[in-house]
């Protein structure tokens, strides 16, 4: 996963957000949320790229699910 790096280049990195702390995380920005259209496994409604989720205390306990596909 995330073979970019963190550079938010491939899309490897897409997860699905557990549904009740989505709202604890920032919007996706532009380029992402374009990223998010073009990824292996289809966009949900709490996809996201793991690299551009930044821990904080708020997330604590959260469950992050891998898509089937990254590529």
């Amino acid at each position: 996963m995330a073979e970019c790096g963190g550079n938010m280049a491939c899309g490897t990195c897409h997860v699905y957000v557990q549904q009740s702390y989505f709202s604890r995380i920032p919007e996706p920005e532009e380029m992402e949320d374009q990223m998010l259209d073009a990824t292996a496994s289809a966009r949900q409604p709490n996809s996201r790229l793991s690299c551009q989720i930044i821990i904080t205390a708020a997330l604590d306990g959260v469950e992050i699910t891998c898509p089937e596909s990254q590529i």
